[in-house]
């Protein structure tokens, strides 16, 4: 995934969270031994730690419980992407596609929760 305004949540601050994220995983294509993919991939889960917390701090994204539950699942698939590159099951390429798919479905289903809540408020 190459950002794009198609992904754009129309929340600022979201959508430089996952443009940080995405410059993250574009960064893991040059990664050239292991020690640097490490750091990027702790780089970004600390990012993505960042990036939920701020919205469960931020009283005006108003989450609901099944965004929340969208979040935690989005951290635990990045945990379990981390923990099948480390161990050698998948290769740098499928790892970077997989983190972007991951990314693109995170944001298009959240903002779509939060086009539907509009639309019915």
């Amino acid at each position: 995934m190459i950002w794009h305004s198609t992904h754009s949540t129309g929340i600022p601050q979201l959508d430089e969270d996952h443009q940080h994220i995405e410059e993250v995983i574009k960064n893991l294509s040059h990664a050239t031994n292991p020690r640097a993919e490490k750091a990027l991939l702790m780089d970004l889960y600390c990012i993505i730690i960042a990036h939920i917390r701020s919205k469960r701090e931020t009283p005006e994204f108003d989450l609901t419980p099944d965004e929340e539950a969208r979040d935690a699942a989005f951290l635990h698939n990045i945990r379990i992407k981390i923990w099948e590159r480390d161990n050698a099951h998948i290769t740098q390429l499928s790892l970077i596609r997989d983190l972007r798919q991951m990314l693109s479905n995170h944001v298009l289903d959240n903002t779509k929760e939060r086009n539907l809540r509009r639309q019915n408020s």
